[in-house]
């Protein structure tokens, strides 16, 4: 599958949303890795496993593999 990503992605700009609500980030601010592992942290205690999938792919595209492939 030539375009996975827009596959794997199911509700764009969730994490951001979920970010600048919880006062992570400002309005129009850049999603950190220090938020998305807040984010991350809240979904294990809730139990919410597809916030976790989402919160852990946004990791991947703002510091990990992904990351490097976007240059």
């Amino acid at each position: 599958m030539k375009k996975w990503i827009q596959a794997a992605i199911k509700r764009p700009g969730r994490i951001r949303r979920l970010a600048e609500r919880l006062g992570l980030i400002k309005p129009g601010g850049k999603l950190t890795t220090t938020a998305i592992n807040a984010i991350i942290r809240r979904a294990q205690e809730k139990g919410d496993r597809s916030l976790l999938s989402a919160a852990n792919l946004a990791k991947r595209f703002v510091a990990g593999d992904l990351a490097a492939r976007r240059k």
